[in-house]
C-alpha cells in the first residue's frame, strides 16, 4: 500500500510487464478528424491491450498509457476516455490506481491516460500552475493522433481526473465543450473558469483536506460549484438527495435543459483525498470508501450521456 497525501500520490513502483516498448510520434496539427458516418473507412485495426507511448507536444516529449479494449472493433467507432492524474502523480500511477483499464475491457472503451509535465508533474488548469505548457494543445494533439491511427468517436469523447486532473477536465470542459461531451470530478475542489455547458459527476469526501485546506471550507466550495454547474445547464428543479450506501449520499440535479440528470454530486463520509473504490495498492484505506466505485459510477454517467 502507498500512502496518499493530501495533493498527490507517491508511485509503488509496480509495473505490468505487458506494456509493449514505447512508441514516439510527432504530430503537426490540433485540428480533430471527424468521424459523423457510423463507420470507419478504411479500417483502423490495432491490437488490444495497454501501450506505453509518447508524442511531441509544444517542443516536449509527452508520456501517455493507451489501453485498447480487448472488443475492439476496427471499423465501429469507439468511446474515448482520457484520465488525468493529480499533482505529482503519472499516467501510469492513474491508470493503475483507477483500475480504469478492467473496466474498459468490460464495457469496451479506450482509455488514455497521459502525464503532466514538470517536477513534479502537474497539469496547466485554471491557472493554477501557470501557462508555461499548453496542455489543452497537447490534449488537442493527442486525440489528433488517436482519431487518425484508431476507430475512436469524436461525438463520444470523456475527460475524468483526480485532483489536479479534474482541474484539467474542469479545463477542456470550458475550452472544448464540441469536444468533451461529459466530465467527471474526483477530490478535485477547482473553480471552473467559464459557465459550463456540458454534464458533470463528482465526488468529495468530508476529510478531505486538499492543499491543507479545511475540508468544511473545501465542502461548501464543492457544493456552490455543482450548483453553479447545474444552473448553467438549467438544471430544474433543486437538488435531490438520497444515501445510495452508509457513508455515501448522492445529490442528484433534476430535469436540466435537454432533460436528463447531467449534474451528479457523491459525497462520502469520512472519506478523504482519494478515489473512491480505487486500487488498495494506493492511497489509504482508512480513508478510501469501498461502498462505490468512481470509476463505474462515472463511466455509467458517461454511457447515459453518450446514449
Amino acid at each position: 500500500m502507498v500512502l496518499l497525501p493530501s495533493a498527490c500520490l507517491e508511485t509503488s513502483g509496480n509495473e505490468e510487464t505487458a506494456v509493449a516498448e514505447p512508441v514516439t510520434t510527432q504530430v503537426a496539427t490540433s485540428e480533430f478528424a471527424s468521424n459523423q458516418t457510423g463507420v470507419c473507412d478504411p479500417l483502423r485495426p490495432h491490437e488490444p491491450g495497454e501501450f506505453a507511448r509518447t508524442i511531441m507536444s509544444g517542443g516536449l516529449e509527452r508520456e501517455y498509457i493507451l489501453h485498447i479494449p480487448a472488443t475492439y472493433n476496427p471499423g465501429q467507432p469507439t468511446p474515448v476516455v482520457m484520465l488525468f492524474h493529480g499533482f505529482g502523480l503519472d499516467g501510469r500511477i492513474m491508470y493503475d490506481y483507477t483500475e480504469m483499464g478492467d473496466l474498459a475491457d468490460r464495457e469496451g472503451f479506450i482509455v488514455v491516460s497521459p502525464t503532466g509535465w514538470g517536477d513534479p508533474n502537474r497539469w496547466s488548469s485554471g491557472g493554477f500552475f501557470g501557462d508555461e505548457v499548453d496542455d489543452v494543445q497537447f490534449v488537442d494533439h493527442l486525440l489528433t493522433l488517436l482519431d487518425g491511427e484508431l476507430c475512436t468517436d469524436p461525438s463520444r469523447t470523456f475527460a475524468t481526473g483526480y485532483s489536479n486532473g479534474g482541474g484539467m477536465s474542469i479545463a477542456l470542459a470550458c475550452e472544448r465543450p464540441k469536444r468533451f461531451l461529459a466530465v467527471g470530478l474526483v477530490a478535485s475542489p477547482y473553480g471552473g473558469s467559464c459557465e459550463p455547458t456540458v454534464p458533470m459527476i463528482g465526488f468529495h469526501g468530508s476529510l478531505d483536506s486538499f492543499g491543507g485546506a479545511d475540508p468544511q471550507e473545501l465542502e461548501a466550495g464543492l457544493l456552490g460549484l455543482v450548483a453553479a454547474w447545474a444552473e448553467a445547464l438549467d438544471c430544474v428543479p433543486g437538488p435531490q438527495v438520497e444515501q445510495v450506501s452508509e457513508h455515501v449520499e448522492r445529490t442528484t440535479y433534476g430535469e436540466c435543459g435537454d432533460g436528463s440528470r447531467m449534474v451528479q454530486f457523491y459525497f462520502v463520509d469520512g472519506g478523504g483525498h482519494t478515489w473512491p473504490g480505487g486500487s488498495r495498492e494506493y492511497g489509504d484505506p482508512a480513508l478510501t470508501t469501498f461502498e462505490i466505485s468512481a470509476s463505474e459510477l462515472i463511466w455509467e454517467f458517461f454511457s447515459e450521456v453518450g446514449s
